[in-house]
């Protein structure tokens, strides 16, 4: 079944790919290039899962992720943090956050699916 997604990411290749490879499996996705876009996005296309890069200039992925779960309108959006930062505790930043789930880059497709259809 077809679900709408938002992709925050900044990376215009990264976007790219995941985007093909999401529409391939048949879901509609939304881009935005920065947190404080993904933000307003997130509340006015309301999709059924966000994709989320950490390393944004502005407002980075923790931000976002904090300000989609304070808000009424975004609190009960999934969100799976997508990124290449290797940090100690990163599983649990992310958790504290407020991130459903997270994937490290480079991610293989197999593994970014069944997030995705763990999530949805």
């Amino acid at each position: 079944m077809s679900k709408k997604i938002l992709l925050i990411e900044d990376e215009l290749d990264h976007i790219l790919v995941i985007k093909i490879r999401l529409q391939t499996i048949g879901h509609e996705v939304i881009e935005a290039i920065d947190g404080e876009e993904g933000f307003k996005k997130a509340k006015t296309e309301k999709p059924d899962l966000i994709i989320l890069d950490i390393m944004m200039p502005s407002l980075d992925g923790f931000g976002v992720c904090r300000l989609m779960k304070a808000d009424p309108a975004t609190k009960d959006i999934k969100i799976l943090i997508l990124t290449a930062l290797g940090i100690k505790d990163l599983a649990e930043k992310c958790h504290e956050a407020g991130a459903d789930d997270l994937l490290q880059k480079p991610w293989e497709a197999k593994e970014l699916e069944r997030k995705i259809a763990a999530l949805l």
